[in-house]
């Protein structure tokens, strides 16, 4: 990368490569965030390396994207039961073992395309609680935002279970900055808030 440029010149830079060497029919349907994001990563200069890595991650966009229909036809067909595994689980979880950062950013662009179906929003919300998915957070966080929002009793409740398992301080600012209409729903996420709020007080207290 020459002196004084930007990694995100650099990253459209890379990407206008791509452009010109008509690769943007395989990937256009990939929005470019996401691609600035992939040759943004932590290395100022792209290595051969990370740049066989950079594309293997667009490769496995490319194949998570051809399953998607798969996956949200899993999603209307499977119960989700507190502690029970499912179909729509096991094909997620299958695809977190072999690339967790990309499968994760792929569910978050299920999760944006299908608002309007509440099966799809409450069971990606449900698959990543069951899954523990830890390493990613921030990449939930949107999602869970959105649901609590959402005037479904359903999509809190589903947000309020991954709340759950992420706990951190993002979910709490989410929880006290939604009004909820349900009595119990609001039970339900002032117990976890409370639970948080002590939580985040003993976390601050060992920083210091």
């Amino acid at each position: 990368m020459a002196t004084g440029t930007s990694l995100e010149d650099y990253a459209k830079g890379e990407i206008l490569k791509m452009l010109e060497k008509n690769l943007w029919k395989l990937y256009g349907h990939i929005e470019f965030d996401y691609l600035l994001d992939l040759y943004s990563q932590d290395l100022p200069i792209q290595s051969t390396k990370q740049t066989a890595v950079n594309a293997q991650n667009l490769e496995f966009m490319k194949m998570l994207q051809s399953k998607e229909q798969l996956y949200v036809t899993l999603l209307h067909r499977c119960d989700f039961e507190d502690g029970m595994s499912n179909d729509a689980i096991a094909f997620v979880r299958k695809f977190i073992k072999e690339n967790e950062s990309v499968t994760c950013n792929w569910l978050n662009v299920v999760y944006g395309k299908h608002l309007k179906d509440k099966d799809v929003l409450c069971g990606i919300l449900r698959t990543v609680s069951f899954l523990h998915i830890k390493n990613y957070d921030s990449t939930f966080v949107p999602m869970i935002k959105a649901s609590l929002s959402d005037s479904s009793i359903e999509c809190q409740e589903a947000a309020l279970m991954l709340i759950e398992t992420i706990r951190n301080k993002a979910c709490l600012e989410a929880i006290e900055t939604t009004d909820f209409s349900n009595d119990i729903i609001k039970e339900y996420a002032e117990s976890i808030a409370s639970e948080l709020r002590n939580e985040l007080e003993i976390d601050a207290y060992q920083e210091n």
